[in-house]
């Protein structure tokens, strides 16, 4: 099983998935080349490439990975009081960076990963979700509450703020994408899309 997909232009891209999957095209997927990651074998949900050799990719056993040459090879880096999986990665430059926990928890780095600061926990329910549109606007959306309360937060602070829009909407939201500090795309359960903004 793959989860998760990432091009920086047309011809190279990255997918990842189960059993430490992790494949490279420069050919707009017309071959495949296998990566490897050192001393993992399990799930991974995320793949973030910043540039052609700068990239991250995390997943279960709360392991999030580095590489500084395409994928060639990878560093495993560590994350202080991470609870559970990097769910999804995000960075604007080889720097700066978020990445979620499917706890609900986010976590960003200045410094390429090297240390780690816990930003917010947006939980409770769990993030399937995030997009920050630059370093100040982001969402965040998870499963559905009560009273069909579902759980989409946005911030315009970095993370380290969250409001919840109480968007009124019954099902999981499975990913989200921003298309300006005030757009946001919304899919989610059975097929269901929206476009939510003020």
């Amino acid at each position: 099983t793959l989860r998760c997909v990432h091009f920086i232009n047309s011809l190279e891209g990255w997918v990842a998935g189960d059993n430490s999957t992790v494949y490279k095209t420069v050919n707009g997927g017309t071959t495949w080349t296998a990566q490897t990651l050192p001393n993992f074998s399990y799930f991974l949900n995320d793949i973030f490439f910043v540039d052609a050799n700068v990239g991250y990719v995390g997943g279960a056993n709360h392991k999030l990975f580095k590489t500084t040459d395409g994928g060639t090879t990878w560093t495993l880096l560590t994350i202080p009081n991470v609870v559970s999986n990097p769910q999804h990665i995000q960075f604007f430059s080889a720097d700066t960076g978020w990445v979620s926990e499917s706890s609900g928890r986010i976590f960003q780095t200045v410094d390429g990963g090297a240390t780690w600061q816990y930003v917010n926990y947006v939980g409770p329910s769990p993030g399937y979700g995030f997009h920050f549109f630059n370093s100040k606007y982001g969402y965040y959306g998870g499963s559905n509450g009560l009273n069909c309360d579902t759980k989409l937060f946005r911030t315009d602070d970095g993370g380290i703020t969250w409001q919840n829009t109480h968007l009124p909407f019954w099902f999981d939201i499975n990913g989200v994408y921003m298309t300006d500090t005030n757009s946001v795309y919304v899919v989610g359960d059975y097929a269901n899309i929206i476009h939510y903004g003020d």
